[in-house]
């Protein structure tokens, strides 16, 4: 079986989470628990190296 998924860099993987991360009142930007799963679905299969 191929592996069809390509390296990505650091921004790429930021763009591609950016609509689930949040930021708090005078606080780091987060992701909130139950995204996390989602982001796996989206990051995992389309990169090698995340």
């Amino acid at each position: 079986m191929a592996d069809n998924r390509k390296k990505t860099s650091m921004s790429q993987v930021l763009a591609d989470i950016k609509p689930y991360i949040t930021k708090k009142f005078m606080a780091a930007p987060c992701i909130k628990e139950q995204d996390i799963q989602a982001i796996c679905q989206i990051l995992l299969p389309r990169y090698k190296n995340v």
